[in-house]
């Protein structure tokens, strides 16, 4: 700023109008009766002031933060990150579906995985018509909420977008090696698998360890759980657990799991999204995208925020 150039009664008149103006919410009219000045030079003074930088006006866009935060994940991870404005977790589900099905081509294969926020992205749905589309779960049921299972998620997603559909015939947890053999060498169910390790498009959930649903339905014996606990596990995504390095977690029982691999499914798919909702979800979250599990997150101001300090 210079003001070099201004005589100092111009500069205190025109500092004079600004703070009348800006701090004490005169009108200009107001202010021209105040100064014994016309009203057009009150607007003039203030201009000056503008140009001179004697007045900084800021203008803060209730989404100008989210933008923000949304560009500097992006920028972290190099994924297509979308944070939602509005407080309602709805609203994250909205976008997810939507992007869902823009980027659907004919002849994709869907795979989907279970859980509360996959179910949500799946209710948001509206009714669509890809009749040479498949929709495929990720994993056999379980858990005691069939609303939320993989073969329910599939099936309603693809009577929204009118396409074909499959399931997993089986449970995802066999309690005996012998009755895994039998049902991972259904040809319906292996093909099923199969599929959803080769997607063109993913749609998957997060946990964290101690929110998993698993742990509560005692799919895990209580002797795994303290392994997982022992191995420093964070949580899994669609059954598949990972440590604090990345590193895929293995316990006995999960060798006889109805599951589709996510490391060659996230491998295969053109677009793997993923739905999470939850600050205590940052670390998980941060996993799935630097492993590139997904490629494309949808999630919340608060979660992201969380995102951000990891």
């Amino acid at each position: 700023m210079d003001f070099s150039n201004l005589p100092n009664e111009m500069l205190e008149r025109m500092l004079a109008v600004a703070r009348l103006y800006y701090l004490e919410k005169m009108s200009q009219q107001a202010i021209s009766e105040k100064l014994n000045i016309s009203r057009s030079w009150v607007s003039k003074l203030l201009t000056r002031a503008e140009e001179l930088g004697m007045v900084r006006i800021e203008i803060v866009s209730p989404f100008e933060e989210t933008r923000t935060v949304e560009q500097l994940l992006k920028e972290k991870y190099k994924a297509d990150i979308h944070v939602t404005t509005h407080s309602s977790d709805m609203d994250v589900f909205t976008a997810a579906i939507g992007f869902l099905t823009a980027q659907l081509r004919p002849y994709d294969v869907v795979a989907v995985g279970a859980g509360t926020s996959v179910s949500r992205v799946i209710s948001m749905s509206g009714s669509y018509l890809f009749p040479d589309v498949t929709v495929v779960p990720m994993a056999g049921n379980y858990g005691t909420n069939a609303a939320v299972y993989p073969n329910y998620n599939a099936v309603r997603l693809a009577e929204n977008l009118h396409s074909k559909v499959r399931v997993i015939d089986a449970p995802a947890v066999c309690r005996t090696q012998e009755e895994y053999d039998v049902l991972i060498n259904n040809p319906e169910t292996r093909q099923t698998l199969q599929m959803a390790e080769h997607p063109d498009i993913m749609l998957v959930g997060m946990n964290t360890r101690e929110w998993s649903s698993k742990s509560r339905y005692a799919i895990i014996p209580p002797q795994e759980t303290e392994l997982l606990v022992d191995r420093k596990t964070i949580g899994d995504v669609t059954l598949n657990y990972f440590d604090e390095k990345g590193q895929t977690v293995t316990t006995p029982s999960m060798s006889r799991w109805m599951r589709a691999d996510l490391l060659q499914a996230s491998r295969h798919a053109r677009t793997s999204i993923g739905v999470a909702i939850g600050a205590q979800k940052a670390n998980i979250i941060h996993l799935a995208l630097s492993r590139r599990l997904i490629n494309t997150l949808f999630t919340n101001q608060e979660t992201a925020q969380a995102l951000l300090k990891v």
